[in-house]
């Protein structure tokens, strides 16, 4: 059993989301909510924190099986160097958890438009609730 990391289109990730944990597969889908006024009623609205990427922890032959069905839905991320699914390695998919469920409010991702970091570079949190946290 490994994490894998899928991006899925159209907006369909909480029903991928369905459809793999009817499979019995584990997800983590990082979402946020968003308490919201429509038509004088008060509405929870649960986003994507991660635009539509969900997480699977599942072994390469039942994600395989699963890709194959819904290849249109999905895009499993795949290893540069191999060509194969890219797998998360288990402590480095504990401290991105980690990361997420500490109480920051002002947490925030990186995308490759702001290169303050290298692929590979290492990272220690010296300060704050994430304190402690390497990767």
């Amino acid at each position: 059993m490994k994490w894998y990391a899928l991006k899925v289109f159209n907006n369909r990730v909480f029903e991928a989301e369905g459809w793999l944990k009817k499979d019995g597969i584990e997800c983590f889908l990082p979402t946020h909510e968003k308490r919201v006024e429509r038509d004088g009623r008060q509405r929870v609205l649960k986003r994507p924190l991660l635009g539509s990427l969900l997480f699977v922890r599942t072994t390469e032959k039942s994600l395989r099986d699963f890709y194959q069905m819904h290849w249109r839905l999905l895009f499993v991320y795949r290893d540069t160097v191999t060509g194969g699914f890219a797998v998360i390695p288990d402590h480095e998919f504990r401290i991105f958890r980690m990361a997420l469920s500490a109480d920051c409010p002002d947490l925030e991702f990186f995308n490759d438009e702001k290169k303050l970091l290298n692929l590979g570079d290492r990272v220690r949190v010296t300060g704050g609730p994430l304190q402690g946290l390497e990767g």
